[in-house]
Formats: structure tokens, sequence, C-alpha cells
């Protein structure tokens, strides 16, 4: 099998005759294509698949019957590699018994699954060209009636199956007519192979712009204009539809998949595109990929590669009326708070900027500055008036995780965007949007590092990091695990366990590093939100003292 040709999640043994794909985490909801490197043009060539083993996966609200699926067949080499039996010049045959081309899925054959061993035998001498399979040494009949359609290549699509190739079986007679070893058409003119791709020749091609300013649509128009590059795309929603259920209804429905996977989606983005840097391949990205800061750490793997940014800005009217027709169509909606804190921390790059060169897909790159600008501009002035309201005017409780992960920020993308807020009541009025409604008797003073993206990196779905550290869980509601934070929020974090919600009995480390000048002291045994440290403190700490009340919004939440 083609490395180069199959979909980054997928293991190929040193032979290339063992084919699996990656299956943990949420993995194991994705298909995984892989192509031959030989394929056939003319003649009569057979191949046979044995299905080695099932992979142990967890998959909650999945069948049993299509968490491991294989399906076999074969196809033209310029169909996307997780499409068999999808696309036009496809044909599969699935271990649910159906048979597809097309997306068109019929029955066929009977299903298989481990330890069975399915044949393709291939026919372009005939006319029209046919194609069958047999299953345990049975041929099953003609499954499909080929039209020209150049050379085809044996394709695999799996999901969570391990399986073993076999290139060069026995020559067969099936149906009265006999099928030679598919190996032995690479000596003689019926065989074509794929070219090979080195480093030096590939592209990575960033794609930088806020929500419904094309990104999208311009990644699937530039892969198919140049086919012959195979572009792999790599974005959330294309993750997402390699979450297929494959041989039944299936329509795009973003809402829905994107309630039910992206929790599973968020992790995995980081180690695909470390997989992709070592698999020469021309790429895009598709993200927003505003930030500064985590261009350069997306960049930083692809080293050989050509890297090109291309950068989306168009006027705001227009973008408003892109993203009403995507939520009437897709359902899919960003929250405005989300899309302020993009449009604030909006950095146009630069050529030399982990790029070797950077173009403009909409409006030109001067009328790019002036616009950001502009939007950047609202875009603060929207952050200072929602400040000035009381946390979560006119609602019962934070913002869910469902309405967070809607907004896009589950990629990790949002740093920097805490906005300081002024303090209130001897305490802080709060942190803006999706955070914590507020703390209500800190009392002292704010730090330089806090609310303003911290001292170290992102961390995990925060809108910013607030240390060096990383945060685990979600920051509403469900609290910390270990937030070993290394300068930044209070100077240097939290070095215990936060126990259970945020706030909520929290402490059982001490504070070191800078807090208020230092203190180290037991914090938080009584609950911020239950009217701040009641304890005596060490070092520079205002006490506040203790006898507060939680605030409505958050009674039954924190306790």
């Amino acid at each position: 099998m083609n490395k180069q040709d199959s979909c980054i999640t997928i293991n190929l043994t040193e032979d290339g005759l063992g084919v699996s794909a990656l299956s943990h985490d949420g993995f194991g909801y994705m298909w995984a294509g892989s192509r031959a490197q030989l394929g056939v043009r003319s003649g009569r060539y057979f191949f046979t698949c044995k299905v080695a083993s099932a992979d142990q996966v967890d998959m909650p609200g999945e069948r049993e019957d299509i968490k491991n699926i294989a399906r076999i067949g074969v196809s033209s080499s310029n169909t996307d590699v997780n499409t068999l039996g999808e696309a036009a010049a496809s044909f599969g045959y699935g271990g649910t018994g159906k048979a597809s081309t097309n997306s068109g899925f019929r029955n066929y054959g009977g299903k298989f699954s481990v330890g069975d061993v399915i044949g393709c035998a291939v026919d372009l001498e005939s006319q029209p060209g046919t194609i069958g399979f047999t299953r345990n040494g049975k041929y099953l009949g003609k499954a499909f009636d080929v039209p020209s359609c150049g050379a085809l290549y044996p394709h695999l699509l799996l999901k969570n199956m391990t399986v073993q190739m076999n290139f060069s079986p026995p020559p067969q007679v099936l149906g009265g007519v006999e099928y030679q070893p598919w190996d032995e058409a690479r000596s003689c003119k019926d065989g074509v192979l794929a070219p090979k791709v080195e480093d030096k020749d590939c592209e990575v091609i960033m794609l930088i712009g806020m929500p419904a300013s094309g990104k999208s649509t311009w990644a699937k128009k530039h892969s198919a204009a140049f086919p012959q590059k195979r572009y792999v795309v790599l974005g959330t929603n294309d993750i997402l539809q390699q979450m297929k259920v494959t041989g039944m209804g299936r329509k795009a429905n973003y809402v829905e998949r994107f309630q039910q996977l992206m929790d599973r989606v968020s992790p995995m983005f980081g180690p695909l595109l470390q997989r992709a840097a070592s698999i020469p391949r021309n790429y895009i990205i598709d993200q927003t990929n505003v930030y500064a800061g985590a261009r350069r750490r997306k960049m930083s793997a692809f080293r050989n590669f050509q890297k090109k940014a291309m950068v989306f800005v168009v006027p705001h009217a227009e973008m408003q009326r892109r993203a009403a027709k995507a939520e009437q169509e897709e359902g899919k909606t960003v929250p405005q708070d989300v899309l302020d804190n993009f449009a604030a921390n909006f950095a146009l790059p630069n050529k030399g900027d982990s790029f070797n060169s950077v173009e403009f897909a909409e409006l030109e790159a001067a009328a790019s500055i002036s616009e950001v600008e502009s939007q950047r501009t609202l875009a603060k002035a929207r952050q200072a008036e929602s400040r000035e309201k009381p946390p979560y005017e006119g609602t019962a409780q934070p913002p869910s995780k469902r309405t967070r992960i809607q907004g896009g920020l589950a990629h990790g993308q949002a740093q920097g965007a805490l906005q300081e807020m002024p303090a209130t009541g001897g305490g802080q009025q709060g942190w803006r949007g999706q955070q914590m409604g507020g703390m209500q008797g800190g009392g002292g003073q704010q730090m330089g590092g806090m609310y303003a993206g911290g001292g170290g990196g992102q961390m995990g779905r925060m809108y910013g990091g607030v240390g060096g550290g990383q945060q685990m869980g979600w920051y509403v509601c469900r609290g910390w695990r270990r937030a070993a934070g290394v300068g930044g929020m209070y100077g240097g974090g939290w070095g215990g366990q936060q126990m259970g919600g945020m706030y909520r009995g929290g402490g059982g480390g001490q504070q070191v590093g800078g807090m208020y000048g230092g203190a180290e002291a037991q914090l938080l045994q009584a609950g911020m939100y239950g009217g701040g440290v009641s304890g005596q403190q060490l070092g520079r700490v205002h006490v506040p003292g203790g006898g507060g009340s939680t605030p409505p919004a958050y009674q039954g939440r924190y306790q």
C-alpha cells in the first residue's frame, strides 16, 4: 500500500501489506482510507485481503455492528482516499454486506468480518469492464460494470480493523474468466505505478481568517483545481466528515454532529499535524489561525515543506452575510464574544514569519490591514461594553460547554484573549465572556499577568492561558485537575489539585510565587464564593474575611 496515498491516520507494516489505523480516543469514530502503489489499466487481475483483527474501542452511542468495519475494492487515483464507494470512480464491497459506487449502496455478497478473506477481481478486457468479489474462495458474482475511467488501484477503507493484503495470490478462474495475480501487472504494460513525492516538492498552505471568511470554500475549490497535487485538508470539518456512518442515509447536519463529536475532535488535531509533517504530501490547514503564536507552533513541524499563508479578510458586512447563510443552510453559528476575541487578536502574517510566501485571497494587503484594524476596534468596543455589565446578565447560569465548543474554541486557538477587569468591592469584577462569573470577595490587587493572557502558553480550551502549565478539564463547572501554572495566573498558579468544582473547597496546595506578594498559605479553603479567604494569610495579602454568600447565578453549581 502507498503511504503517500493513504489517510494520515493509517499505519502500514514495513512491507506495506499490513494495514491498520489509529483507533484510540476520537480516532475510533474515523474512517481511514489507503490506496496501493500499483494500478492496472488493462488486463484481468486479482488480489485478496484478509480481515485479521478488530480493534477494541470505546465508542459511546455507536451501534455495535458499525464499530468495526472494512470496505475493500478499487478506485481511480484522483478520487479522495477516504471515499471508497462514495465517488464515481470507486467501487467497494463492505463488511455490512453492501456493494457501493458513487454513494449508491445495494445488498451484495453478505456480511464479512474477522477471519474472512475477501478477493477482488478486476476485468478491464471485457466491454464494459467488470468488478467482482470472492469471500473465502467463493465467487460472489459481478458487482459492477466499469466505465472507462483510467487505471484502477486496490483501495481499503477501514474503521477499527486490521487487514493483511496479498497481491500475489494464485491465478483464479472466476465466472469462467482467468485472473492473474495483481503484482504481475508490475512487469508489463498493464501496470501503472503511482508517482513518489519528495519533501522538497510538497507544500503546506495555512488558511488564515475569521469564521465565514471563505476558507473552507477556497480549500475545496483549490483542491479540485489541482487534483494532481492530492491536497490533504486538515481541519475540524474534515475530521467530522470522516466520522461517518457508511452505507446508511447520511446528510450533513453540522449542529447535531458537532454536539456529539466535538469533544473528541479537539485533542486529535495536534497529533494529526505531527503525523502529517512526517509524510511528504501537500496539505491545507483549514482553521482560523489568527493567532501568531499558534501559527508558528503549527508550522514549525513542516521543516522541509514550502510554506504559504493564504489570508482571508472580507468586509464586515460581507462576513455577516456569509455567516447568516452558513447558519441557515448548516445550522453553523459562532457566538459573538468568540468572534470578538478572534477579531481583537487577529495578527496578519508576514513573509518570513514561518512562511515562504503570503497571499491575500479576498481583499488586497493594504485593504486587509485597514479592515482588520477596523474590525479590531469594533470588537474591543463590544468587549468593553460587555465588561460593564454584571456577569451573565439576564442568564441563570454560565454558558454551557456546548455553547463554547460550538464557538470553535476546542482547537485551543484563542490565546491571550482574557481581558483585565476593574476591581470593585475589594475584589475582581469578573472574567469576560465564558469564564467564571466573577470573584466577589477575593480582595487584594490584580496581578499584571492575570486576565491578560498570562505569562505562559495556551491552555486547553481556555481563552488564553494563565501560566505555563496545562488546564485539563473544563474551566467552567468542572474545575481544574492539575493546574500547575508557572508565571501568569496569581504569579505562579496552584501547585496542588483543585477538588470538586472551581473555587469550591479548592486549594489543597500552597500558593507559591507572586500572589499578592508571595503568600504561602492554604488558599481557598472556605471557597472564593463564600466570602473570600477566611484564614490568616502571609505576606501582603489583604484579608477580607469570611461570611459572604454565593451569587444567585452560581448557587447549586459551585457548592
